[in-house]
């Protein structure tokens, strides 16, 4: 039984570590929800606004601000997409423009706080290369394995120790317990 257990161990460690070679990080569609919510209020009130005949320029309006906003925001949360194989980050960005770069290019990693009114404090990664800056919110699907799959290739060498602080160091690793 014992040596079971232990067999059964070893392939979740070696699973964990093919998952971390080949890994994505997006944003998660149940994000989408919240918005619909709100997006469904607006709509209604748009078809009121309609339906009484206030004002029918400023309802189309108001509703072709609607349709738009919903486009860019569904389409900026199914777009958005990186994907780690083995040493290389292929991303897609909010605007479906891609780029790729190699674990090598990465000039700076950080780990940020932006102070929202609304939610509290919101961490997140911010992983800087050539002249492109790529920000992933701790929210994002993916984010821990990311933050993960970042910490052994320092402890590996394969991140160099300027690119990211002990503090950003010390910070990922609390997440990551």
């Amino acid at each position: 039984e014992i040596l079971i257990g232990l067999v059964g161990s070893e392939m979740c460690i070696r699973d964990r570590v093919s998952v971390m070679e080949d890994l994505e990080v997006r944003f998660s569609k149940k994000d989408l929800v919240g918005f619909g919510l709100i997006y469904f209020v607006f709509a209604i009130l748009c078809v009121v606004m309609f339906i009484i005949g206030y004002n029918f320029a400023l309802s189309l309006i108001f509703a072709i601000f609607l349709l738009v906003t919903s486009i860019m925001v569904i389409l900026s949360t199914c777009l958005f997409r990186i994907r780690v194989i083995g040493d290389n980050f292929k991303v897609r960005t909010k605007f479906g423009q891609k780029y790729e770069f190699s674990i090598s290019e990465i000039q700076k990693i950080k780990y940020i706080k932006h102070n929202n009114i609304k939610r509290g404090p919101q961490y997140a990664l911010v992983i800087t290369a050539g002249n492109k800056e790529l920000e992933l919110n701790k929210q994002m699907e993916g984010f821990d394995i990311m933050v993960e799959y970042l910490l052994k290739k320092y402890a590996d060498g394969k991140i160099d120790n300027k690119v990211m602080s002990k503090y950003c160091k010390n910070s990922l690793s609390k997440i990551n317990i």
